[in-house]
């Protein structure tokens, strides 16, 4: 089972033709995988559009008229969840998107350069600091945020690449239960 988007060799190959990418390349293969693990960590906190594939492949197989409410479906489609660790492939798809590994790559990069998304996120409400005297002083409140940041995302570019598969927030689904 897939632990992560993506893979080191495959970093390698996206990061061999940009530049500013000395901090990928620089790496041990072993922190690569840590920091495409922990990328993918990031990619998966957030809900997106469709379902999983195997959970669609699961439905498809049961039919258009079926009652996927019964015990026995639920089981089939907890099971189809469960087997599928990551969020993506999504529907139909049988492939991980493009947009989605290349976002792991680069948030990946960000986190072996030192970027920490939630040290990243406070330090976006500091108004001043100063080192004589020891003071910082904090805007609360403030319209600041980058969106990325807001996200916990250390690429503005990644997020960019992922932002498409979001789920809006203002939709839902609805499933009816007899």
């Amino acid at each position: 089972m897939a632990s992560n988007y993506g893979s080191v060799s495959g970093g390698d190959i996206f990061f061999a033709s940009r530049l500013h990418a000395f901090d990928w390349n620089k790496s041990t293969p072993t922190d690569k995988l840590a920091a495409l693990v922990q990328a993918t960590e990031y990619i998966e906190l957030f809900n997106y559009i469709g379902q999983k594939a195997a959970v669609q492949t699961a439905i498809d197989s049961l039919g258009e008229c079926v009652d996927l409410s019964t015990e026995e479906n639920q089981e089939l489609l907890q099971d189809a969840e469960l087997s599928q660790p990551l969020s993506f492939p999504r529907g139909t798809d049988t492939t991980v998107p493009v947009e989605i590994e290349q976002a792991c790559y680069l948030i990946a990069k960000e986190l072996l350069a030192g970027r920490v998304p939630e040290a990243d996120l406070e330090n976006l409400s500091v108004k001043s600091a100063s080192y004589g005297g020891v003071r910082t002083t904090y805007e609360r409140g403030s319209n600041v945020l980058n969106e990325h940041l807001s996200h916990l995302i250390p690429s503005a570019h990644a997020f960019l690449l992922i932002r498409p598969f979001f789920r809006e927030r203002n939709t839902f689904d609805i499933k009816r239960t007899s």
